[in-house]
């Protein structure tokens, strides 16, 4: 395992951060472990271990008979049809509201009433809400405060030394603080979460990456893992198809090659965490050499623009470690979503580039002194240096130029389809594909 810190600040490798909505990932990995333990199923009815007064703060005379139904299964796969996407955090640590308060939507409480949407199981629709009443239904199914039943369960046991449920304990002193730009911090310091499943968990890409490890052995046959061979394939078997590849499992998002989640919480913080599955084991149909089989990947960022930044990240470490562009990773980015920034100066670009030279609906691609450039209307030419990203297709022998234009944040990939040429222009908020060489 290794660890690279990017800062402008004090950060080292056990800097802990937020791990905003990975939180029910590692939660959806405790259900796993007392599922084996034998205290619940994913068929378990939530009814079964949580109280009427709870019940009755998401339900009316007209949903009330939805909630017989719910089950463990649709809370971690976000088929609960129950509302609230996410939660904002609160910028102070008294005054904080109860977990009921948040289901109920009443003051403390900054987000409104989680109520049923749709029918359970009807669809995939992402909700923090489902896991606020998960987070529930745990306490009262083990007759423990959440955080001691996550520490016992999932953090001690994988040695997660650096990871802990909001809030931090007093004498911690190496956490990260969100930036509103490079330099200047966010007045209001880190939010403060009840909503612990959902959202929670402070932790560092270390102790993130040994969650995945943990993962990863247990679907290893030939391995003790941390979890038995048949409930990792249940929690990470797709229930319901999301996008792009990507399908919604037991508290994680699933390809065929891999599982992982992202996050973001406010002010600042962002994150991604992705494991590929060890090869040959049995889980769906896979092609040969198409992942980084076994391999794993955290990224964490407390500064502008994070999402941002955990994908360029995410995109520089495929290309770094020479891992093949995939149609699509969990919860992140898809075909033709893949943002890079320029590589290291000096990178090389296939020759072949000149094929694309041409124009097209106002764009340009020319030689500027024997290296690419890209014009748009009357504007100056600007030159288009390597991208830090993965440019082979696995299922292309062809080569496929990643670009970037040198100052701007705009991408160009010169890729084929079928024999004619193609360029794919990613700017920030479109994308456009040009198909003819004129």
């Amino acid at each position: 395992m290794s660890t690279h810190v990017i800062t402008t600040g004090p950060e080292d490798k056990d800097t802990l951060y937020q791990a905003c909505s990975i939180s029910k990932a590692i939660t959806a990995l405790a259900v796993a472990k007392l599922v084996d333990q034998g205290h619940l199923a994913y068929s378990t009815l939530i009814t079964d271990h949580l109280s009427q007064e709870v019940v009755d703060l998401v339900v009316d005379s007209k949903t009330k008979h939805l909630f017989r139904h719910l089950t463990v299964s649709h809370l971690l796969s976000h088929t609960s049809g129950l509302s609230q996407h996410g939660f904002p955090g609160y910028d102070v640590r008294d005054n904080l509201p109860t977990v009921s308060n948040v289901l109920a939507g009443v003051p403390p409480a900054n987000t409104p009433m989680v109520h049923f949407t749709t029918f359970p199981g009807a669809e995939y629709s992402y909700s923090g809400g489902g896991f606020v009443i998960l987070q529930l239904f745990l306490e009262k199914l083990l007759r423990k405060p959440f955080a001691t039943l996550m520490h016992e369960t999932v953090l001690e046991p994988l040695s997660m030394t650096r990871s802990y449920f909001d809030p931090l304990p007093e004498d911690e002193a190496n956490y990260s603080v969100p930036y509103l730009t490079g330099y200047l911090k966010a007045p209001s310091g880190p939010y403060h979460f009840v909503e612990l499943a959902a959202a929670g968990l402070w932790t560092t890409p270390s102790d993130l990456l040994k969650a995945i490890a943990a993962v990863q052995a247990s679907l290893d046959p030939t391995q003790d893992g941390f979890l038995s061979h048949a409930t990792v394939q249940e929690m990470l078997k797709p229930v319901q198809y999301v996008r792009g590849g990507n399908s919604i499992a037991h508290g994680w998002f699933v390809t065929e090659t891999a599982f992982g989640h992202t996050g973001g919480n406010e002010p600042g913080y962002g994150c991604y965490a992705v494991g590929f599955r060890p090869k040959d084991v049995d889980a769906t149909p896979m092609k040969p050499a198409v992942a980084p089989w076994g391999s794993a990947l955290a990224v964490m960022t407390n500064g502008p623009y994070s999402n941002q930044a955990v994908w360029n990240i995410t995109s520089a470490v495929f290309h770094l470690q020479t891992w093949p562009r995939l149609a699509a990773l969990p919860a992140g980015m898809v075909d033709g979503e893949w943002r890079a920034v320029s590589a290291l100066t000096g990178t090389e670009i296939d020759a072949s580039w000149k094929d694309w030279i041409g124009s097209w609906q106002g764009w340009k691609i020319s030689d500027m002194d024997d290296e690419p450039a890209i014009q748009f209307g009357e504007l100056e030419a600007m030159a288009l240096v390597a991208a830090a990203a993965p440019v082979h297709l696995p299922e292309s022998s062809r080569s496929v130029i990643a670009l970037v234009v040198d100052g701007l944040e705009t991408q160009v990939t010169l890729t084929w389809n079928g024999d004619e040429r193609v360029v794919i222009l990613l700017q920030r908020e479109s994308k456009t594909v040009r198909r003819a060489v004129t």
